[in-house]
């Protein structure tokens, strides 16, 4: 018994040293970390008030650099560096054929147009950035030379304008592009761009670009300066220059530096001159100009767009504004294109283009019905195979909900059959029917594995079939590229 309490105090003994070392270690412990800690805080604070002090040293010498007295190097002088240069055509001079750079034989000049034009567009870039550097001070200046009407062009890019091609003098690349003499022939022209030795960054906004944001003229160049001096003084002077300017592009390209700056504060001023603009605008440019607007103001785009009459100065149809109609009308908009499809001078990309318009609508809609049906019905036999065959397809293939599944087999069941009709198209037609009354019938239990496996897969029969009818169409049809490329966009999109 006296053995068995002597081991009990041992026990108690060495459990009390146990948590002494213990608190021991612990207080130790904390202690290092408090110290520790205490170091890094003070090594912090010692790193931030060096930090503060370079700061405040940079800060003084920025404010005490001298002005430098370089009159060559005052706005007024920078800008009227301007109006020593050439519009960029000009610097290839008289003896330069614009025929011989189309056809492929290269002038003799042609290296020394490409040094000057590449040697002006720098000289550009240094006036902008000049311009840039002394903010405010150069305001005046630059509303000299906008307000004077002086421009010129510092680069074209792809501009072909009658036999002449415009080269873009700093960014090396090869143009192709069909050309139509004035007997009808077309020629495939191939022009290689001239190529530059030393390529050229440029900072805009704080950011550096490569030669993309190089601004077509001098115009341009100032209003993007303006937009990188970004003072309140500079943003008004950029907002009276948009007012002024009958340049489309001069407008957007101001538009977006303010919105950008200041949205909150310019997004109605710019709506305002946009929408002034827009009723003297071609229909190409409303068209580009709609997108702008449409960012800012969804409810005065669609204003806009229910004004837009879709035949263009010379009588044809602007089916690109036709399609946006559509899409901001929706079925209110069906009348005009049911019109618009019966113009005899569309081309077989533009029917689609509108048939794809009110594809939303088939099946509910009798006039988006008809379109449909008579579309289809007026192809030949190569192009309503794959075509035909490709657009029935799309329509049905995802339909959800069975009342919109019923609508459009009660459509397919109006396209004429006969027994003896063995074309591809009257197979996509049997094809889409008993799928959508599976679909019907079946509803929730429908097995799309076993359809897509059918129908959509490169190893089905059926895409065997559609492949060999789109190689025909290649073959027969000087169209099929643009058409394939077409329904395949739509069909991503459907």
């Amino acid at each position: 018994m006296k053995k068995f309490y002597i081991f009990i105090i041992l026990c108690i003994i060495t459990f009390g040293l146990t948590v002494a070392l213990i608190a021991h270690i612990r207080s130790s412990n904390e202690k290092t970390l408090a110290q520790q800690e205490a170091q890094w805080n003070q090594e912090k604070a010692e790193i931030l008030a060096e930090l503060e002090a370079l700061k405040i040293r940079m800060d003084e010498l920025k404010t005490n650099v001298p002005e430098q007295d370089s009159p060559e190097l005052e706005p007024k002088a920078l800008i009227a560096r301007f109006r020593e240069m050439k519009d960029w055509i000009e610097l290839f001079g008289d003896t330069v054929d614009p025929l011989s750079k189309i056809r492929g034989i290269k002038p003799l000049t042609n290296e020394i147009s490409k040094t000057k034009c590449h040697d002006q567009v720098e000289e550009a870039f240094f006036i902008f950035q000049g311009l840039q550097n002394q903010g405010d001070k150069s305001l005046d200046a630059i509303r000299d030379y906008l307000t004077s009407g002086d421009n010129f062009i510092l680069y074209r890019n792809n501009d072909p304008v009658g036999d002449a091609t415009y080269f873009h003098p700093v960014h090396p690349s090869i143009v192709e592009y069909n050309r139509t003499d004035s007997e009808g022939n077309v020629e495939r022209v191939r022009v290689q761009k001239p190529q530059v030795k030393k390529p050229f960054l440029y900072r805009f906004r704080g950011t550096v670009y490569n030669i993309d944001p190089v601004p077509e003229t001098s115009r341009l160049g100032l209003i993007y300066t303006l937009g990188s001096i970004k003072t309140p003084a500079a943003l008004g002077l950029l907002y009276q220059s948009m007012q002024s300017s009958t340049n489309l592009k001069e407008i957007i390209s101001a538009g977006n530096l303010l919105l950008d700056a200041d949205k909150g504060s310019f997004a109605q001023p710019v709506l305002s001159v946009y929408k002034a603009r827009f009723p003297v605008l071609s229909h190409e440019e409303q068209n580009s100009l709609l997108s702008y607007i449409k960012k800012i103001s969804e409810k005065d785009f669609k204003e806009l767009v229910q004004t837009l009459t879709p035949v263009d100065e010379d009588g044809k149809l602007a089916v690109d504004i036709l399609c946006l109609k559509m899409e901001c009308l929706g079925e209110e908009g069906i009348p005009e294109a049911y019109e618009a499809l019966k113009r005899p001078d569309l081309s077989l990309m533009e029917k689609i283009n509108i048939v794809d318009s009110v594809r939303k609508f088939v099946g509910a809609n009798e006039q988006a019905n008809s379109m449909l049906t008579s579309f289809i019905n007026g192809l030949d036999e190569i192009d309503r195979d794959y075509i035909g065959s490709c657009i029935i397809m799309n329509i049905t293939e995802n339909t959800q909900g069975k009342e919109r599944q019923q609508q459009l087999l009660t459509l397919l069941n109006q396209f004429p059959q006969k027994q003896e009709d063995q074309s591809f198209f009257t197979e996509t037609l049997g094809l889409m029917k008993e799928t959508l009354t599976d679909r019907i019938e079946q509803g929730e239990n429908f097995d799309s594995t076993k359809y897509r496996i059918k129908v959509q897969t490169v190893e089905s029969d059926y895409q065997r079939k559609l492949d060999d009818k789109m190689s025909r169409l290649m073959h027969n049809k000087t169209y099929a590229a643009d058409i394939i490329n077409m329904l395949s966009e739509y069909r991503a999109g459907w």
